[in-house]
């Protein structure tokens, strides 16, 4: 089946990205190890491609999902929000250059997984324009917990 002309997505570069210069941090869940580790080894495969240093990789855990808007911005730096403008240092990590955030949601029988969707988006809706993250939540059915194998 061809792909539809109305289904648009990013362009790959054209020029190589060179991230030697860059810092970057991930902040990951400690819930769902097996989808996180998965995640977090692909994302650090992707910066070592695009240049980024092993060692220019640092990597914060959060307990979930929840948290995660929270422990991006308690290690970026202080922003005033009127003007938007840098007015303190980094957090004890240091500066970085961008932050990942990784978790996962697993859609069960109650309505945590909204919740949190929910709550996580309000809060991070709440930081001064420089300091957006993008979110994406994907449904997944529940799946059976034997016999899943997950490969980065």
């Amino acid at each position: 089946m061809a792909a539809s002309s109305s289904i648009k997505g990013l362009t790959p570069p054209t020029a190589p990205i060179d991230g030697s210069k860059m810092r970057v941090a991930i902040v990951r869940t400690r819930w769902n190890a097996v989808v996180i580790d998965a995640l977090v080894a692909g994302a650090r495969a992707e910066l070592v491609r695009c240049g980024v240093a092993p060692e220019n990789v640092v990597e914060i855990a959060v307990p979930g999902a929840y948290e995660l808007p929270l422990g991006a911005r308690a290690i970026l730096p202080s922003h005033d929000p009127e003007t938007h403008l840098d007015r303190g240092s980094a957090s004890e990590y240091g500066r970085f250059d961008a932050v990942i955030c990784i978790g996962c949601l697993i859609k069960g029988e109650t309505m945590h997984f909204e919740y949190i969707c929910e709550a996580v988006t309000n809060v991070r809706s709440c930081w001064p324009a420089p300091l957006r993250i993008a979110s994406l939540f994907l449904y997944v059915p529940r799946v059976p917990a034997v016999g899943v194998s997950l490969t980065a």
